[in-house]
């Protein structure tokens, strides 16, 4: 909460709209973590150029992959796993994750599930 307060919002309530429904898809536990917010940073990270060359080796050395792709991850788990129980239906899916359809369909893109 104190992350959420502190923030500058640039993006104002679109931004805010955007992080709410990140945070409901993530939180499939009930739980909202820190972690799952876009701005959070508890460590920086390396320039988009070097995570190509760095992330193997982090994984291999750590067992940690950049939080970005775990996110990424899960979140593809949440919308197969939503989508599996809605039968494919996406405006029902859309409606159960409580984020708009196109929302939906934008992140099956990224993702590559569409």
């Amino acid at each position: 909460m104190q992350e959420m307060l502190q923030y500058d919002w640039p993006g104002n309530v679109r931004e805010l709209r955007n992080v709410v429904e990140r945070l409901v898809v993530f939180a499939t536990d009930g739980v909202i973590r820190k972690e799952y917010l876009p701005f959070h940073s508890a460590m920086s990270y390396p320039a988009a150029s070097d995570m190509d060359l760095q992330e193997n080796s982090i994984e291999i050395k750590t067992g940690i992959v950049p939080l970005q792709e775990e996110m990424d991850r899960h979140e593809k788990q949440v919308l197969e796993k939503a989508l599996a129980l809605t039968g494919g239906n996406k405006l029902e899916c859309s409606k159960k994750l409580v984020i708009t359809r196109a929302t939906l369909y934008n992140r099956l893109k990224r993702l590559g599930l569409s």
